[in-house]
C-alpha cells in the first residue's frame, strides 16, 4: 500500500494552488470589488431580517438564506460584511446565521471568479456551521483563511476545499462534525475538537491536536498531529495517522491503514485487517481479534508483552526496529 503516493495528488493540488492568483483575476477583484461596496448595506439588511426571524431556540441548521437574492461580493467585501456583523454577537442564534451568511457569500464570489477568501474572528465569536457544502473544482479549489477560531461544525459535506483557521472549538453547539461527509478537504490549525473528519472521501487534517473519534469511517484519510485522541480511525480505509500520542481505542474495524505513535493507548485494532502499527509504547489488548496486520516497535519487550492478545495465527505480522532503517521478524507464518 502506497499511502504517500494516495495522498500526494491532494497535496500537489494545494501546494501548485497556494498563492497564484492569475493578472485577469486579481485586476477584476480591483475593479469589481469597488463597484459592489454599495451592495454591503443591502447584505446587511437582508441578514439582520433572517436573524430576526430565527426563533430564541435556534442553535444549527441551513438554508437560512435559501431564496435570499444576495449579491456578488469580492472577498475583501466578504470580510467587510463578516466585521459588521459582529454588532449582533448578543443574538442567540449569531454564531450559526453568519457562518452561513459568510458560507452564502463566499459562494457565490467564488462562482463568480474569486478565490483566496480571508477572514477575522479573532475580535469576535467563532463562526457556525462554516463552509457547508461549499464545493471547489480539483483544478480550483476553494482556498479559506481564518485568522481566529471557528466552531467545531465547518466544512461538513464540502468539496475540494482547503481551510487554515486558528481553532476549531467545541463551543456553540452538541455537534462537532469538522470536516464530517466532506472529499477531498484539507484542514489546518492549531487544535480542532472531537468527531473532526468522520465518514470523509481524501480528507486531509493537520493540527497539534486533534479530539475524539477523528476520521471515523473515513477513507484515503491523512491525519497528523502532535497528539490524537481516543477512538481515531474507527472502521477507517486506506488512511494514515501520524501522531506523537494516540489515544485509546483507535484502529478498530480499520482496513488497510497505517498509525504511527511514540505512544498509543489500549486496545488498539480490534476486529482491525491488513493494517500497521508503529510505535515505541504499545498500549494492553493490542491487536485483539486482527487478521494480517503488522506491528512494529523499537521495544522487543514492547512487543513481547503484545503477544499474548495478539492472534498470531491469523496471518499476522511482528517486527522490532533496534535502529532505524533495520528491521527484524520476531513473528510472521510463512
Amino acid at each position: 500500500m502506497d499511502l504517500v503516493g494516495l495522498h500526494r495528488n491532494m497535496d500537489d493540488i494545494v501546494r501548485q494552488y497556494e498563492g497564484l492568483v492569475s493578472a485577469d483575476a486579481a485586476e477584476r477583484q480591483r475593479t469589481e470589488g469597488s463597484l459592489v461596496s454599495g451592495e454591503v448595506d443591502k447584505v446587511l439588511q437582508i441578514y439582520e431580517d433572517c436573524l430576526a426571524k430565527c426563533p430564541h431556540n435556534y442553535i444549527i441548521g441551513q438554508g437560512v438564506f435559501n431564496g435570499k437574492e444576495l449579491p456578488v461580493l469580492a472577498p475583501e467585501e466578504i470580510s467587510r460584511v463578516h466585521l459588521l456583523t459582529m454588532e449582533h454577537e448578543t443574538a442567540y442564534a449569531y454564531a450559526s446565521v453568519t457562518g452561513q451568511l459568510v458560507t452564502e457569500l463566499i459562494r457565490k464570489s467564488y462562482c463568480a471568479g474569486f478565490n483566496d477568501f480571508r477572514l477575522t474572528t479573532k475580535t469576535g465569536m467563532p463562526l457556525g456551521s462554516f463552509g457547508y457544502g461549499l464545493a471547489g473544482t480539483e483544478e480550483r479549489p476553494i482556498m479559506i483563511e481564518v485568522d481566529g477560531d471557528l466552531r467545531g461544525d465547518a466544512l461538513e459535506y464540502a468539496k475540494y476545499v482547503f481551510l487554515k483557521a486558528e481553532n476549531i472549538k467545541e463551543s456553540g453547539t452538541l455537534f462537532y462534525l469538522t470536516g464530517s461527509s466532506s472529499k477531498h478537504v484539507s484542514i489546518k490549525a492549531k487544535s480542532i475538537g472531537q468527531f473532526c473528519g468522520n465518514d470523509s472521501r481524501n480528507i486531509s487534517i493537520e493540527a497539534e491536536s486533534i479530539g475524539e473519534i477523528c476520521a471515523r469511517n473515513a477513507q484515503n484519510a491523512k491525519v497528523k498531529a502532535k497528539s490524537i485522541g481516543n477512538g481515531c480511525g474507527t472502521e477507517a480505509r486506506d488512511s494514515s495517522f501520524e501522531a506523537e500520542t494516540i489515544g485509546e481505542d483507535c484502529g478498530a474495524g480499520a482496513k488497510s491503514s497505517i498509525f504511527r505513535a511514540k505512544e498509543i493507548g489500549r486496545i488498539f485494532g480490534f476486529k482491525a485487517e491488513n493494517t500497521t502499527l508503529v510505535a515505541d509504547k504499545i498500549g494492553e489488548m493490542c491487536g485483539l481479534k486482527s487478521k494480517t496486520c503488522t506491528f512494529k516497535s523499537g521495544s522487543l519487550l514492547e512487543l513481547l508483552k503484545s503477544m499474548w492478545h495478539i492472534p498470531l495465527m491469523q496471518g499476522n505480522r511482528m517486527y522490532h526496529i533496534p535502529e532505524p532503517g533495520k528491521e527484524r521478524r520476531i513473528w510472521a507464518v510463512v
